[in-house]
């Protein structure tokens, strides 16, 4: 076993504010490509990012590694996305927790006691069950990559994108809301976002219609990344102005 490898990995675990249970690469592979061969694609992709986070440590360390091992932390990873399918979950689906859940490209319904043992002590046992985002959880990026699902808890993915998730990691399912029921995941539908329904609740009429202007113009721009949202709020926003003005 390489050692310099081993204190490379351990001096920047301890830089993230955590110390995480040490693996060699060889063996982070070996245990990626035979979750790959279980179909056990929650621990597989856990293990191909892994691997990338310590190829990376070590690119920037300056360490010798064997140049096999790069290439094949990137066929796990490729063989593990191509294996993934996501289906685009809509309103009053209900998912049951039997194991890890997909529902991004790299998010995932864990229970605690499923969760890779680089998080768990981080994870709230009480609590249960966890949205983990694997690109990010393995990697030194800002986002937290963990959300907590709590009880009747209304979890609205979109809200958590780049504070907690990557863009990338929600898709296809980044505009659905979460309820957890017991092991039970409800899919909910669109909802007006934070920030407008506060907006409402505060009766401005001058900001709700400027709001409204705002929105108006950003459904034309064709890169815009969230047009139904955009809508959902408009339909709010255009609702709340018949309600101030009757008549209008």
């Amino acid at each position: 076993m390489n050692m310099e490898i081993d204190l490379n990995a351990f001096i920047n675990s301890l830089a993230r504010g955590k110390i995480e249970t040490f693996r060699a690469l060889p063996q982070i592979l070996d245990s990626g490509e035979r979750a790959l061969q279980a179909n056990d694609l929650f621990h597989a992709q856990f293990d191909a990012y892994d691997a990338l986070r310590v190829i990376s440590d070590n690119k920037r360390a300056g360490t010798t590694m064997d140049p096999a091992l790069e290439p094949r932390a990137n066929a796990l990873l490729s063989t593990v996305m191509q294996k993934c399918a996501i289906p685009e979950l809509k309103p009053q689906d209900v998912l049951t927790y039997n194991g890890p859940i997909q529902i991004g490209n790299c998010l995932w319904i864990c229970s605690v006691e499923d969760s890779p043992s680089i998080i768990k002590d981080e994870l709230v046992s009480e609590i249960g069950y966890y949205l983990l985002d694997l690109s990010s959880i393995t990697s030194y990026a800002e986002c937290e990559g963990t959300k907590a699902l709590r009880e009747g808890e209304k979890v609205k993915i979109s809200n958590l994108v780049d504070d907690r998730f990557t863009p990338d990691s929600v898709l296809p399912n980044r505009n659905i809301t979460i309820i957890k029921k017991g092991n039970q995941f409800e899919i909910l539908g669109l909802t007006v976002s934070g920030s407008v329904e506060k907006l409402i609740e505060s009766g401005n009429m001058a900001r709700i219609k400027a709001a409204l202007k705002s929105i108006h113009a950003r459904l034309k721009d064709t890169n815009e990344p969230d047009p139904d949202q955009l809508r959902i709020d408009v339909e709010a926003l255009e609702a709340a102005v018949k309600k101030l003005e009757p008549g209008q």
